[in-house]
């Protein structure tokens, strides 16, 4: 059974700098950083009747985090104009994926691993922090929420 099992699936990493979004299924925009990818499941503990030496650990309810989006301000306004939406009211939910590539990027490769998330809203905005005395890179900040949650692999 050993001769069979092909462990170089096991040794390859990957860089977390070669990162796509798209927003039903159109590339949206180079980010520099996305965090939040994150799912938990509650525990139920469940005590029997007449066994005293443990309690049951039951699976409840699964949530997923809220998925922060980090890029450079730029002059595309489509994200914005989503999240400007939901502040009138209008939700629009939509499928986000986070495409995550290996070190030999190629636009006709398929991404390494991929998060589909659906159901996504945008729920919170941060624009750039503007000092005077500063150069560094004006930087917006989207937060994501979604209801469902799928981990995707090339293999």
């Amino acid at each position: 059974m050993a001769a069979n099992f092909d462990y170089s699936t096991y040794s390859k990493y990957y860089v977390t700098c070669k990162f796509w979004v798209e927003l039903q299924g159109i590339l949206q925009a180079s980010f520099t950083e996305c965090s939040g990818l994150e799912v938990s499941t509650e525990v139920f503990s469940y005590a029997e009747g007449g066994l005293n030496g443990y309690t049951h650990k039951l699976p409840a309810r699964s949530t997923v985090g809220n998925i922060t989006l980090k890029r450079g301000v730029v002059l595309d306004d489509r994200l914005w104009l989503w999240y400007s939406d939901v502040l009138e009211g209008k939700i629009t939910r939509n499928t986000l994926t986070i495409r995550l590539f290996d070190d030999t990027v190629e636009s006709q490769r398929a991404p390494a691993i991929s998060w589909q998330l659906e159901n996504a809203i945008p729920v919170k905005w941060t624009g750039p922090a503007l000092r005077g005395g500063d150069s560094s890179i004006a930087v917006d900040t989207i937060e994501f929420a979604c209801g469902a949650f799928k981990r995707i692999t090339r293999g």
